[in-house]
């Protein structure tokens, strides 16, 4: 799963723990949609966009 949001505004940078977390709740909320229950950062975050692995865990 790629997700991605602005990471700056005109000139501003935006904070870059608010960018964490708000790709992280894009990738949680993709996960379902593609039938998964788990997301895990495969890197850090570049220029606003971040790369997840998404997989179903059986319980």
């Amino acid at each position: 799963v790629t997700v991605s949001v602005k990471d700056s505004v005109a000139f501003y940078d935006r904070n870059a723990l608010r960018v964490r977390e708000e790709l992280e709740t894009l990738a949680r909320n993709e996960a379902p949609g593609i039938g998964a229950d788990t997301v895990e950062a495969l890197g850090p975050p570049a220029n606003g966009e971040q790369r997840y692995a998404a997989w179903r865990c059986s319980r």
